[in-house]
């Protein structure tokens, strides 16, 4: 195409409506003949249909709009850009001193002007940033991408495309492709790390291509620090489907890793207790200390129910059918009566239904202990758990913990060997509950 042919191009109409846009360009110099264009075409755009233009340049003003370009530029290559520029009465480019780089070896000098030109349009009201980084000085164009890799982390970018000019096989053709997909993956591998280490997840920080992943992400990191179990299992089977569906070559292993991690604590084919065991180690072993010990307690009282399930199931069922008909705390009920049956092991009768009966006090069972029940249940409890007098003494100091922790009773000298002592409970578990059951 001849110059007065790409002088004379129509520049495109793409800008949604309403919207403020930018387009960053860092200008190079390059060895080019005035009667030799290269040819450009945009990525979904057809080859055949590229344009001719004497570098990038007049390509974004054609494409963007020529009040749009805002060049960061060194004094030599604004002086070759503005003689390329002549070639184009149409299109007039605005120059602002304070994008100008004095020393393109000064690197920190260099940040400052990204993030100056940046915040400038950010400030401004610009919706969208396009960055092309195809020209520039050597490592200016690697400097830009780092920044913006900095720039993605801290804030919520307003970067909707980085160009690059990739050359194709035919020679002095060129597509226009987009790197922003690039700084998603940066981001999801970010956000993986993150989880993988707290499961938290930064929320500031966004990954379009990536949206069902990180919501996913977000609902599992939710329903586990909250140690809403209920919901866990849902949640992890979705995230796992999520992580399975990751095929970018750069994020595979991060995702099968963190797959396989949460697969080895969340094996629902586990018994309750051996779950919540697993959730509690993991939790201490990531400094979650309170939702430890909550998860450590639960899985106590979670092992003490299933012995009674396995060895009286006909009476674990009615007190099981009786819990289900109250709408809320089904579960502690449950393990609340047997755990205050198994402390009550040695009671009188009477005092055995005092004692369990006490959270009943409200509603009415539709049943009524007989003697061969409580005698059934005491039975279990002197015979089916070994060193009952340890556990019993256990449960109680892991109770009296969880409570201290989670009213703030616990003295700054408590709190530094806080994490030695609930090391010492995983042990003591392991002592106590792993004599039945490998965990």
């Amino acid at each position: 195409m001849s110059l007065n042919a790409a002088k004379k191009t129509k520049p495109s109409q793409i800008k949604e409506q309403n919207k403020k846009i930018a387009v960053i360009t860092i200008l190079g110099i390059q060895n080019i003949k005035t009667e030799d264009c290269a040819r450009y075409y945009f990525t979904g755009e057809s080859a055949d249909k590229s344009q001719g233009f004497l570098n990038t340049l007049p390509l974004l003003a054609d494409k963007f709009g020529a009040e749009n370009i805002v060049p960061i530029y060194t004094a030599a290559a604004r002086e070759f850009n503005e003689a390329v520029m002549a070639h184009y009465a149409d299109f007039q480019i605005n120059f602002n001193d304070s994008y100008k780089i004095v020393d393109e070896k000064n690197f920190e000098a260099l940040f400052e002007i990204f993030e100056r030109v940046i915040g400038d349009l950010v400030k401004s009201g610009v919706d969208k940033i396009v960055f092309d980084v195809t020209h520039g000085f050597r490592h200016l164009p690697l400097l830009a991408l780092v920044d913006l890799l900095i720039q993605n982390f801290s804030n919520v970018s307003q970067i909707d495309q980085i160009l690059f000019a990739k050359e194709t096989e035919k020679p002095k053709l060129y597509e226009i492709i987009d790197l922003r997909q690039y700084l998603d993956i940066a981001n999801i591998a970010f956000i993986i790390a993150a989880f993988s280490q707290n499961y938290t997840l930064a929320q500031h920080i966004k990954a379009k291509k990536f949206e069902s992943l990180v919501n996913a992400l977000n609902a599992f990191s939710n329903n586990i620090l909250s140690l809403n179990i209920a919901k866990l299992k849902s949640s992890h089977d979705i995230l796992i489907k999520e992580l399975d569906r990751v095929n970018d070559i750069a994020l595979k292993s991060k995702a099968k890793d963190l797959k396989d991690r949460l697969n080895k604590i969340c094996n629902w084919n586990d018994s309750g207790y051996v779950i919540r065991y697993k959730l509690a180690k993991n939790m201490f072993e990531k400094g979650y200390l309170l939702q430890s010990l909550v998860l450590l307690f639960e899985s106590v009282n979670s092992y003490i129910v299933n012995v009674f399930e396995k060895n009286i199931s006909t009476i674990y069922k009615k007190i099981l059918d009786e819990c289900s008909k109250r709408k809320e705390r089904k579960n502690y009920l449950i393990s609340n009566f047997f755990v205050k049956a198994l402390k009550s092991r040695e009671c009188e009768d009477d005092d055995f239904r005092k004692n369990t009966m006490k959270n009943f006090r409200k509603t009415k069972f539709e049943f009524e202990f007989e003697a061969s029940d409580i005698a059934e249940i005491k039975l279990v409890a002197k015979t089916k758990f070994e060193s009952v007098d340890e556990l019993t003494s256990y449960h109680e100091r892991l109770d009296r913990l969880r409570n201290d922790f989670a009213h703030g009773n616990i003295s700054e000298k408590e709190f530094s060997h806080i994490r030695q002592e609930i090391k010492e409970l995983f042990n003591k578990y392991q002592k106590l509950i792993s004599r039945q059951d490998d965990l």
